[in-house]
């Protein structure tokens, strides 16, 4: 089943699942070929992330075919909808994985130059200037974290094509898209 990879994959040390929802009557998922599409204007991110995602589905489970979507149509014709149905039907496609990022934004927090617990220095006029003039003379600095929100939908690739899972995760400081999907 490919849902245990997606649920693994999201919980992450550096990613929380912020909400998760799985079909009612879904029962184990039992998919053989899957192919993994990101949703993005981007080409170049289009690759890394398509990439990200089959290399962790391959990794965790061999037995499902993954097969990132720009393999089976091309940026100029991703927007097509009866064509990349089209095509995803040919192929024998039983499962598709859709990946959008949904916000990027960044945190900054300040980290002081210095800090003490140490009231002894308040104790004479001289004790408390040795101690906070340098602290007073150094600065801190600000650390800026990036958080990533990533909506991760699993549908099936006939008719309609039903949803069976979905989930939104936000994940800190990612390095790569597939440190992104790892998370």
């Amino acid at each position: 089943s490919i849902l245990p990879v997606l649920l693994l994959s999201i919980a992450c040390a550096s990613t929380q699942l912020e909400s998760s929802w799985v079909k009612p009557d879904a029962g184990p998922l039992k998919f053989r070929k899957i192919v993994a599409a990101a949703l993005t204007r981007n080409p170049g991110r289009r690759r890394m992330l398509e990439d990200a995602m089959v290399a962790e589905i391959r990794e965790s489970r061999p037995s499902v075919e993954a097969v990132p979507s720009y393999a089976v149509v091309p940026d100029d014709q991703i927007r097509d909808e009866e064509r990349l149905k089209e095509r995803i039907e040919r192929a024998g496609f039983d499962g598709v994985v859709m990946l959008r990022i949904t916000d990027v934004s960044h945190q900054d927090t300040y980290i002081p130059g210095r800090v003490t617990y140490a009231p002894v220095h308040y104790r004479t006029l001289w004790g408390y200037y040795r101690h906070w003039t340098p602290v007073a003379y150094r600065p801190g600095y600000v650390e800026r974290d990036r958080n990533v929100s990533v909506e991760t939908m699993l549908y099936s690739a006939g008719g309609e094509g039903e949803l069976v899972y979905a989930a939104v995760s936000r994940t800190v400081n990612p390095t790569s898209p597939r440190d992104l999907f790892e998370g």
